[in-house]
């Protein structure tokens, strides 16, 4: 066991420098680099490998076989016992199964010096000269596996956004604006774009979005509901006007002819049901006269627009030609044109510009025209051999009509969405003008509104009068916190609205003399003083005085508070009620109507509309 043992040793301490010089460089590479646990692993496995070195040369003396009597040959080297215990040993083994005389004397003389033997000193444990290398390289991986390798880097700090903050009152009021467009059956192309407006609401709602971000998606959504203009609009009224006015030539489709002038789609549909309904059931209550005049009317109808576009085509090309020749004259010339003529050249580049946009407009409003046109121009054409065909022509006009009508409630509210994205575009701006004092007082004013704020206190200010012969100084008049605003009213009368900004109202507080007047030749102060005439009787004035809401109407019946102190009431108490919200819808409803006759100059009206989403009835 002992001479095992010291082989191992020294098969230990030859190998294990090499494992050891391996930590070392890889601890180092480790350190160096600040590798974290997925970019050390080659490294460290390069460290284990290297351990299988050592751990082979100490398995290697006890794997392998050693010579026989080992032990006992170390043993009479030491003691000098001349092999007695070697050949002692050898003669016992079962190698001699008849030995002899002289054998079992070798046996009795080997166990006779074995009583005095030292097993430790024949085979004493010895350290190898090399196992100080190993402690010095073991120390140095100790050093450097616990070595901090010290770099300056710069921390990255959380990514956060400076997201763009609205009023939770607005918040509310953009929330109620979608349900009310959610509970319309919408088209497929409304209904999607109501649900990326509404996601931009929670969105900015929960602070997910800055500032730059917030308008890119506003802006976004913008030109997507602008893909049907307010000029493609103007093209398609202008289309169904030349339309009516040929009709109008007809006293059977007179009628349909006024609705479509008026773009009352829905009623020309009725009539044109009405009329076909009658050309299927009662075609004898017809005239030959009218029924010429009612083809004739609708043959020119269906070309009407068609005559349009090819107008407008025209027109491009001649002055496409006009433009060719001048650029032709321009080239010819070495001196260059003339001004007038370049004044000429870009006028008539203008006008080229806005004849291709009205092309355009035209071409799209002629697509949604078309059909309409067929069956008119086929309704014309089966009017001469068969009433019941004329009928299901007419019927399936009258179901573009409708089809048409409904295109036009969605432009409707793409209008609509769109007035509602221009307000909240409109209102993040002011927003970072006004920056969070603005956010403050916004708050405050939502809280009055729902009823939430406390009745105003009146205070007066607190006056002296002159003292001897100086005029006493005062300062009578304060500034109060209210703001008057003119509105629009019902029937078109303009009404004086009191905007209360803080709820309570101070007059200003005089500063003159500290006693009252007194017998000196100057006149006291303007403001008043702190004595009073010891001779007044009666009760003395309640300061408590306020507002009272009453339900009458001054314009109705002449008695009661009119309908700006019923405004100026709910400044008090809060923008709830259902008397309020009767005033308020009349209000609301005269406003929208002054803003679509334009009587509202336009850099006025997202003010006017600012206004009434502010002032608008609570629950």
């Amino acid at each position: 066991m002992r001479l095992r043992f010291s082989e191992t040793l020294r098969w230990v301490t030859l190998t294990i420098p090499v494992p050891l010089l391996v930590a070392i460089g890889c601890l180092a590479l480790i350190k160096i680099q600040r590798l974290d646990w997925i970019a050390s692993r080659p490294y460290l496995i390069a460290i284990a490998a290297s351990w299988v070195i050592s751990v082979g040369a100490a398995m290697y003396p006890w794997l392998r076989r050693r010579p026989a009597y080992e032990g006992a040959i170390a043993l009479d080297r030491y003691h000098g016992l001349h092999d007695r215990l070697t050949n002692a040993l050898y003669f016992s083994s079962s190698a001699f199964s008849e030995p002899t005389a002289l054998m079992q004397l070798a046996v009795r003389d080997g166990c006779a010096h074995a009583k005095d033997l030292r097993p430790a000193k024949a085979a004493p444990i010895v350290w190898p000269p090399g196992v100080w290398l190993a402690a010095a390289l073991a120390a140095v991986v100790v050093v450097v596996a616990a070595l901090e390798v010290r770099t300056t880097r710069t921390v990255a700090e959380a990514k956060t956004i400076d997201a763009v903050a609205l009023n939770a009152d607005d918040i509310d009021y953009f929330r109620e604006t979608l349900k009310e467009l959610e509970n319309r059956n919408q088209e497929p192309e409304v209904q999607q774009a109501i649900d990326k407006f509404n996601q931009l609401v929670e969105d900015i709602a929960n602070q997910r979005l800055e500032r730059t971000e917030a308008f890119r998606r506003m802006e976004a959504l913008d030109r997507e509901l602008r893909a049907g203009t307010a000029a493609d609009k103007k093209a398609l009224e202008e289309g169904l006007q030349r339309i009516a006015e040929e009709l109008r030539r007809s006293d059977l489709t007179k009628q349909a002819a006024e609705a479509l002038a008026n773009q009352k789609l829905e009623e020309a549909e009725k009539h044109l049901k009405d009329l076909a309904k009658r050309l299927r059931e009662n075609p004898k209550s017809v005239s030959k006269p009218q029924l010429e005049q009612l083809r004739k009317a609708l043959e020119e109808a269906s070309k009407r627009n068609e005559e349009r576009l090819r107008d407008l085509q025209n027109r491009r090309d001649e002055l496409q030609r006009e433009m060719d020749r001048l650029l032709k004259n321009k080239d010819k010339k070495d001196a260059g044109t003339d001004e007038q003529e370049e004044r000429l050249l870009r006028n008539k580049r203008r006008e080229l510009e806005q004849l291709n946009r009205q092309i355009e407009q035209q071409e799209r409003a002629s697509r949604q025209l078309n059909r309409l046109d067929r069956e008119l121009a086929q309704a014309a054409a089966d009017l001469a051999r068969d009433l019941g065909l004329s009928a299901q022509d007419l019927e399936n006009g009258a179901e573009d009509l409708n089809r048409m009508a409904r295109e036009q409630m969605t432009d409707q509210e793409k209008e609509e969405l769109r007035r509602r994205i221009q307000q909240m575009r409109e209102l993040l701006r002011q927003q970072g003008q006004g920056g969070q004092p603005r956010m403050v007082r916004m708050t405050r004013f939502s809280q009055r509104a729902r009823g939430g704020g406390q009745r105003g206190q009146r205070q007066s200010g607190q006056g002296q009068s002159g003292q001897g012969q100086q005029p006493g100084q005062g300062q009578s008049s304060g500034q109060g916190q209210g703001e008057e605003v003119w509105v629009i009213g019902p029937d078109g009368q303009k009404v004086l609205i009191m905007k209360s900004a803080g709820g309570a109202s101070q007059s200003g507080s005089g500063q003159s003399g500290e006693q009252p007047g007194g017998q000196g030749e100057q006149p006291g102060g303007k403001s008043w003083g702190t004595g009073h005439d010891p001779n007044l009787t009666g009760k003395a004035t309640n300061p408590q005085m306020g507002t009272q809401d009453v339900t009458a109407e001054g314009l109705d019946t002449g008695q009661g508070p009119s309908r700006a102190e019923v405004i100026q009431g709910a400044a008090e108490r809060g923008f709830v009620g259902r008397g309020y919200k009767k005033v308020f819808a009349e209000y609301e409803t005269v406003a929208e109507k002054a803003i679509e006759k334009e009587n509202v100059p336009p850099g006025y009206r997202f003010y006017v509309q600012r206004y009434f989403q502010l002032i608008r009835p609570r629950e």
